[in-house]
This record gives C-alpha cells, sequence and structure tokens, in this order.
C-alpha cells in the first residue's frame, strides 16, 4: 500500500501482473464494499499482519523447528523471512499505530499437525526438487515430542500486526 496513491491507484498497481477488469471489481467490492466508498481518496491506514510458526511445547517445537529451519530451510521462498521477522525491516512510512497482540489457536492431534506441516509451501518444493518427503522423514521425532497421537494439543500461532496510520501533510 503506497500511501501517495488512491485506493484504486493501488489495487491497479497490485494487479499489474493479472486480470484487473470489471468483473474483478465487482469480485473485490462483493468482499469488501468499504473500497467503493473510498475509491479515489488516498490510502491512509495499513495494517499488515502475518503469523509464525506455531508451537506446542519445547519439544514439540524443537521437533518442528528442525525440519522448518533443517532439510526444507533452504526451499522457503525469500520472502518468507520479511514474515518471520514480523515485518520489522521493511520501510515504514506510516506513523505508528499500537496493535493488540494476538494469538490463533487450535486443539490438533499429531496427524492434524502434520497434514497442517504437509501443506508448508517449503515442503511441497522440497519434494518436488528431491524427491522425499521431509515431514514423513521427520514425522517420527515429531511424534516421539507429541506423546499420545489421539491426544488434541493446543497448538499456537503468535500473530504480528505492523500498523501505521498516514499523518497529514
Amino acid at each position: 500500500i503506497f500511501a501517495g496513491l488512491t485506493v484504486q491507484e493501488n489495487l491497479r498497481l497490485a494487479a499489474i501482473a493479472g486480470r484487473f477488469d470489471e468483473a474483478r471489481l465487482d469480485w473485490i467490492f462483493g468482499l469488501f464494499p468499504a473500497l467503493k466508498r473510498f475509491w479515489l481518496r488516498p490510502g491512509g491506514l495499513l495494517a499488515a499482519w502475518c503469523y509464525q510458526l506455531f508451537t506446542v511445547d519445547p519439544d514439540v517445537d524443537a521437533a518442528v523447528l528442525a525440519l522448518y529451519a533443517g532439510p526444507i530451510d533452504g526451499d522457503w521462498p525469500p520472502e518468507r523471512r520479511i514474515l518471520e521477522r514480523a515485518y520489522a525491516d521493511l520501510p515504514w512510512p506510516y506513523a505508528p499505530v499500537a496493535a493488540p497482540a494476538f494469538t490463533m489457536t487450535a486443539a490438533w492431534t499429531l496427524a492434524q499437525a502434520l497434514a497442517y506441516i504437509g501443506t508448508w509451501s517449503a515442503a511441497r518444493r522440497y519434494a518436488a526438487r528431491t524427491g522425499h518427503d521431509a515431514v514423513a522423514e521427520a514425522a517420527p521425532a515429531i511424534a516421539a515430542a507429541w506423546g499420545d497421537p489421539n491426544q488434541p494439543r493446543t497448538v499456537r500461532w503468535p500473530v504480528h500486526l505492523r500498523v501505521g496510520r498516514l499523518e497529514a501533510r
């Protein structure tokens, strides 16, 4: 989001590599009706959010981190590092706005946690690149740390917000 651009200009810039026609606009306005009201106004508030690697307990966390930062580490897109640092290194031309801390939680069994890990883009890229399933290879260590595989555990994702407001000129 560029503060000096209108909502329309920001969306057109974001869509530069894709389709931006009336049908797409109708779809966007259907999802976010307020955008139509502010279509020609400059954007003034940006809220960027991301969630981090999930946590369960120190033992499970260590086993998952061994996969995340181990064999599949080189298969994460470079932009992943921006999320890992919660946007802290990005230029931020906005006046900071305090945001509350959030945590997403779920109660998952081991199978659910492994299925989720299997959706990671780096795990899929690793498998395509090497022909090996890194999640399946890491599963015994994660299972040993997890304990009873049928016992749901609380899984937590820290959610980070970076919010800023365009100051009046």
